[in-house]
């Protein structure tokens, strides 16, 4: 038996980004565990963060998945690994935060498409491992606010933000009151700032599972084709 609940595949930064958005959330995925969280800022972080901290600083490219009957991890990390070999790296633009509705995020403000089809190889490449979504999962997911693409999507993908309607971006906050968005959006841009205009490239991507404890760390790495 798996020792992990479901597994998905990451962009996961390193170096300084990856330190300050570990600090930002408090949580290390790419060592799977707790780090003190930044201070010295004018914000709540263990609140505004309890969220999105379980899963670490990340960007999304496979949502969580439970993987089907019969399959191994070890097949799994195979996959993976023979999959990353044909993907090409992904350079993006600088960063920027930005509110996505109520919710604060980094993302790049160039790449779109490339990234996208990046996302759109590996959901192909590994849903032969995805079990089916489970119906009180679909329900879940299968909010008012989705178009009849995104619904067909989550059907055939189990999840509904994939192919065209896939946007990249790297979650810094759960669901905020409305009237302290343009805050902690500022609060974000002065914290990351020293890193903003560094463009983002994405050489690798990592596998990652969730624990019993509902956290998730990197499986493994993998480099992408330069």
């Amino acid at each position: 038996m798996s020792a992990y609940a479901r597994y998905a595949v990451y962009v996961v930064p390193q170096g300084d980004l990856g330190a300050a958005g570990a600090a930002w959330l408090g949580w290390d995925v790419g060592e799977g565990g707790e780090v003190a969280q930044a201070d010295g800022l004018d914000l709540n972080l263990p609140a505004l963060t309890q969220t999105p901290r379980k899963y670490g600083f990340h960007g999304t490219v496979m949502a969580p998945f439970q993987m089907r009957e019969g399959a191994t991890l070890e097949e799994l990390r195979r996959a993976f690994a023979q999959l990353c070999t044909g993907i090409a790296a992904v350079r993006c633009g600088d960063l920027e935060v930005v509110a996505l509705g109520r919710f604060i995020a980094l993302i790049p403000q160039s790449g779109a498409a490339d990234l996208r089809a990046m996302a759109a190889q590996v959901v192909e490449g590994l849903d032969q491992w995805r079990a089916p979504l489970p119906a009180a999962e679909f329900e879940r997911r299968n909010r008012p606010g989705l178009s009849d693409v995104q619904r067909g999507y989550l059907q055939r993908w189990g999840y509904p933000h994939v192919m065209e309607a896939y946007r990249f971006h790297m979650t810094l906050t759960g669901r905020i009151p409305k009237a302290e968005v343009e805050r902690v959006v500022q609060g974000a841009r002065d914290y990351f700032a020293p890193l903003l205009a560094d463009p983002m490239r994405i050489d690798d991507l990592a596998l990652v599972g969730q624990r019993p404890d509902g956290r998730f760390e990197v499986i493994a790495r993998c480099a992408l084709q330069g």
